[in-house]
């Protein structure tokens, strides 16, 4: 073959077959030369007469397919590697090729792009109802669904990162990501019946009531009703919302329901319920019982589920209501607060004068979460409950009334006298009272003033009926002793100094009046014959 001077003619395949083929035929001479050169030589001129006859018969179409071909391959591979740098970079933050979301497509779209898209489907996702003349609309809150607009984006933003790089990018190979939403079905169900409350009489199951008079359930038969289809309102237009926000209109058809449960499963639940009210569950405390749950408040702890597969009424208690119970009702019921102890003390030297009451340490349970736990697994197991509720104590502590110990009342039973000391001083106030008769005496001794009360009413046996409008009552002895208005005294009765109360020291009203003016809390009082 002539070459052209000037240019170099590429090599075609047979060429480089030919190349290789006297390079290996060199190589096995070498090795073989001894003994063996005639028949190599021979070898070497037949496959290379063989090799150029093979490339003069195949035709120059052929020849230049086979060249074009290769170069093709090239180009392709060349390209791949450009879209392979170029792709990534040119769809960084940017919703990839053949991303939609809610049937609208995104591809190329940034982050904030996709974000008023998603805001503008959840604007437009709303449904108009109609039943019969009644019509009513309802967006995605009104529907029950909260829609997590965030999630969305980064949803939609991430639909097909994790693909193989051709299918990512191929526009054709789609990814149509729902709005995320969480869909409370209570508020749907309510929307829909105050909409179309004449499409509605509730199927009710049979029941459980509990009746506090016999101390057991009540069965309550169920009965049919009809209704709309809820669940299938929530698979055919919700579900398709949030795949293709968009406002649409929906009829509502009403159907007949039955009760799931027989009234046998009730008759067997109550049966089951009246023997977990007849247990006996106490808590005690320093050896005795402090408290027992009565069989209403168990009936409360119940819970009554229709089992339709099973055919029955499950009971269940609830964790809640017992632990509720047991904060709201058992705790403040055997807790109590510590009383501060009460003493008096006199205000010129300090001295402990009286003790005015006694103090009373505090006492509350340690362990409510260990109380109901142990309600529920004595009702799980059906057995008597004798809890020892173990308490914590908190001490009391000590308040302190000062007085002027040498201000102190006197009341003369002998001469009806009562006086008022302070200090070296003796006021007399009234020696016209009268105190208590001979079957209920004035007690005698050394007292201190406890309690005042300005009007209040007492009782006067035999009488049922109490005497009220008594003013200025100041009392001193335990059991109600105490200085008081007698508006009954009168000298035209001759009920004044004599014996006729029950044991209080009667005065008129401006002499009752003194008494409580001076009278503090803690004075002390001497009373005698």
């Amino acid at each position: 073959m002539i070459k052209k001077k000037g240019t170099v003619k590429k090599k075609s395949i047979l060429d480089k077959n030919l190349t290789s083929f006297t390079t290996d035929f060199n190589r096995a001479f070498k090795k073989h030369r001894n003994g063996h050169q005639k028949s190599f030589h021979r070898a070497y001129h037949g496959k290379r007469r063989q090799i150029h006859d093979r490339k003069e018969q195949m035709p120059r179409a052929h020849r230049i397919l086979v060249r074009v071909g290769c170069s093709a391959v090239g180009l392709i591979a060349v390209l791949l590697v450009g879209a392979a740098i170029a792709l990534p970079m040119v769809f960084d933050g940017k919703a990839l090729p053949g991303t939609f979301v809610g049937g609208r497509e995104v591809s190329g779209k940034t982050r904030d792009e996709v974000a008023e898209i998603v805001a503008g489907k959840v604007a437009d996702l709303r449904i108009t109802f109609h039943y019969g003349d009644i019509s009513a609309t309802a967006d995605a809150e009104t529907l029950g669904l909260f829609i997590n607009q965030a999630g969305t984006v980064e949803d939609t933003m991430s639909a097909k990162s994790n693909r193989d790089f051709f299918t990512k990018y191929i526009p054709f190979v789609k990814a149509d990501t729902p709005l995320a939403a969480v869909h409370n079905q209570t508020l749907f169900e309510e929307f829909i019946e105050k909409s179309f409350g004449s499409a509605f009489d509730k199927v009710s199951e049979p029941a459980l009531l509990y009746n506090d008079d016999s101390k057991a359930f009540d069965v309550v038969s169920g009965k049919d009703g009809y209704g709309v289809n809820l669940d299938d309102l929530v698979a055919h237009y919700i579900n398709d919302e949030l795949a293709n926000p968009r406002p649409i209109d929906a009829e509502l058809s009403v159907e007949h329901f039955e009760p799931k449960l027989p009234l046998a499963a009730a008759e067997a639940a109550k049966a089951t319920a009246d023997e977990y009210l007849k247990q006996q569950l106490n808590f005690n405390s320093s050896g005795r019982r402090v408290y027992f749950i009565d069989p209403i408040d168990i009936a409360g702890f119940m819970i009554f589920t229709p089992n339709a597969a099973a055919g029955t009424l499950d009971i269940s208690f609830s964790d809640d209501h017992i632990q509720l119970f047991v904060n709201e009702r058992l705790i403040p019921a055997i807790t109590n607060q510590p009383a501060n102890k009460r003493v008096l003390v006199d205000a010129g030297d300090g001295r402990e004068l009286a003790t005015l009451r006694a103090g009373i340490d505090g006492r509350t349970p340690k362990d409510p979460e260990g109380m109901a736990r142990a309600i529920k697994e004595a009702l799980a197991s059906r057995q008597v409950l004798n809890y020892a509720v173990e308490m914590t104590v908190k001490p009391f502590g000590t308040e302190t009334t000062t007085i002027d110990d040498r201000r102190w009342i006197e009341a003369n039973l002998s001469n009806y006298c009562v006086y008022l000391h302070i200090g070296d001083e003796v006021v007399t106030v009234s020696c016209e009272t009268s105190h208590g008769k001979a079957s209920t005496p004035t007690i005698t001794g050394e007292f201190r003033v406890y309690s005042k009360t300005f009007n209040q009413c007492m009782p006067n046996p035999p009488d049922p009926k109490p005497l009220c409008n008594i003013h200025y009552v100041t009392y001193w002895g335990a059991g109600g002793y105490a200085f008081h208005e007698a508006w009954w005294l009168s000298y035209a009765k001759g009920n004044v100094r004599t014996g006729i109360s029950h044991g209080c020291i009667n005065m008129f009203a401006e002499n009752a009046k003194t008494v409580y003016d001076f009278a503090e809390i803690g004075m002390r009082v001497w009373v005698h014959y």
